[in-house]
C-alpha cells in the first residue's frame, strides 16, 4: 500500500535534501494513519514548501517545529548541538531512512560578518568581510589584505550581501548574516575536508572573547592617542597665544594711557594682522 506508493526522488526546497515522497493522490489517505504519519507528511510538506528564493533559515525553523511534533528527543538534540546542522541532519537522515525515505546530506550554512571600515588612506569607506562563523560556533578571521568585499566575488552575488550593502553606509556599521553555501561559495571558503579557507590559504580560528579584547585594546589605544594629540594641540595653542600677545604692537589697556574706543580700534587691527578670528576668555 502506502510504502509502495513512491515517486522518483526530488530535490526539496533546501539544497542537499533528496527525498522519496508518496504520490500526491495517496496523501489524503496517508493522513488517516495516525499522528506519527501526519507529522511525517507535514515534514515532507515543509521541506517542499515555498519558492526557491525564500530564506533558508526560515525553512530550518519550520523543520525544527515539525520534528518537535514528532520526536521530542530529536528536537532536544537540536538545542544541545546549538544549530550544529551537520550533526542534527545526520541524525535526522537516520530517522528518515527508517521511515521509507531516501536522504542525502550536503547542507552547509555559514555566518558572514560584514562591516564598513576605513580605506588605507582613511579618506573613504569600504564594505569588508571580516569573519566567518560556522554552525558549531567556530570563528575564523579574514586577513586584513583580503577583507575588502571586492575580493569576495561569490559572496557579493548573494541577496544577503546586497541587503547589507544597502543598509550599511557609515563607518563602523556591521551586520552578521547566515548564508546557505552554494557550490561556488563552498569551493571558495571550504576545502574537500570542510576546513575553512580563502584564497588558497587556511583562515585563522579565533576566540570571540579574544577578538573582543583585541578590539577593546585597539579602542583604548586610539583614545589615548587622541588624548595625546589634543594635549599637544592645546599646549601649542597656548604657546602660540603667548607668542602673539608679545608681538602685538599695542600697550596693555589700563584706562589711563588711551581712551577705550581708540584702544579697541588698535586691538582689532592687530587681530586682523595676525589673523586672530576668535578670542576665548577664561
Amino acid at each position: 500500500m502506502l510504502k509502495d506508493a513512491k515517486m522518483p526522488a526530488e530535490k526539496a526546497l533546501i539544497p542537499g535534501f533528496v527525498l522519496t515522497v508518496p504520490r500526491k493522490e495517496f496523501v489524503s489517505e496517508w493522513l488517516k494513519y495516525g499522528s506519527k504519519d501526519k507529522n511525517e507528511c507535514l515534514l515532507i510538506y515543509i521541506l517542499k514548501l515555498g519558492n526557491k528564493e525564500e530564506d533558508k533559515i526560515t525553512n530550518i525553523r519550520r523543520i525544527k517545529d515539525a520534528i518537535k511534533n514528532y520526536s521530542k528527543k530529536i528536537s532536544d538534540r537540536w538545542e544541545k548541538c546549538h544549530r550544529r546542522a551537520d550533526v542534527f541532519f545526520k541524525e535526522f537522515s537516520t530517522w528518515l531512512e527508517g521511515n521509507e525515505f531516501e536522504f542525502e546530506f550536503e547542507f552547509v550554512i555559514s555566518q558572514f560578518t560584514l562591516q564598513v571600515l576605513a580605506s588605507a588612506d582613511g579618506k573613504s569607506n569600504i564594505l569588508c568581510e571580516t569573519r566567518i562563523t560556522t554552525t558549531d560556533g567556530r570563528i575564523f578571521e579574514i586577513p586584513k589584505e583580503h577583507m575588502n568585499a571586492s575580493h569576495h566575488k561569490e559572496l557579493t552575488k548573494t541577496p544577503a550581501y546586497t541587503k547589507v550593502k544597502n543598509a550599511c553606509s557609515q563607518r563602523g556599521h556591521l551586520r552578521r548574516v547566515w548564508i546557505n553555501l552554494t557550490n561556488d561559495l563552498r569551493n571558495t571558503y571550504c576545502d574537500e575536508d570542510d576546513n575553512i579557507q580563502f584564497n588558497e590559504g587556511y583562515l585563522e580560528e579565533i576566540n570571540e572573547k579574544d577578538g573582543d579584547a583585541t578590539a577593546n585594546a585597539s579602542e583604548q589605544s586610539l583614545v589615548k592617542l587622541l588624548e595625546k594629540i589634543l594635549e599637544k594641540s592645546q599646549k601649542e595653542t597656548e604657546q602660540n597665544s603667548g607668542k602673539l600677545a608679545n608681538e602685538f604692537a599695542i600697550d596693555k589697556f589700563d584706562g589711563r594711557n588711551v581712551n577705550t574706543q581708540q584702544w579697541w580700534g588698535n586691538f582689532d587691527k592687530e587681530c586682523e594682522r595676525f589673523e586672530c578670528n576668535e578670542i576665548t576668555c577664561e
